[in-house]
């Protein structure tokens, strides 16, 4: 895994060139989510760090990870 910014990406995938990477894009949601899944982060860890970066004007469409940790 690698973090990278969203613009980079988002303009990379714009030129058709994401498919060459063969990898599995996720955002700052599913890396939080990822986290509880390997064991790096309990479920009420990833929410306090969600909480915070939401405190600190990060736009989430979830206030709880416990529906996206279902996903993973």
């Amino acid at each position: 895994m690698f973090v990278i910014d969203n613009t980079v990406l988002s303009n990379f995938a714009k030129v058709g060139k994401i498919h060459l990477l063969n990898l599995r894009v996720s955002g700052t949601i599913g890396v939080l989510g990822l986290g509880v899944k390997k064991g790096i982060l309990t479920i009420n860890e990833a929410n306090e760090i969600l909480r915070e970066m939401i405190k600190k004007g990060f736009y989430s469409p979830v206030d709880d990870l416990k529906e996206i940790i279902k996903q993973y």
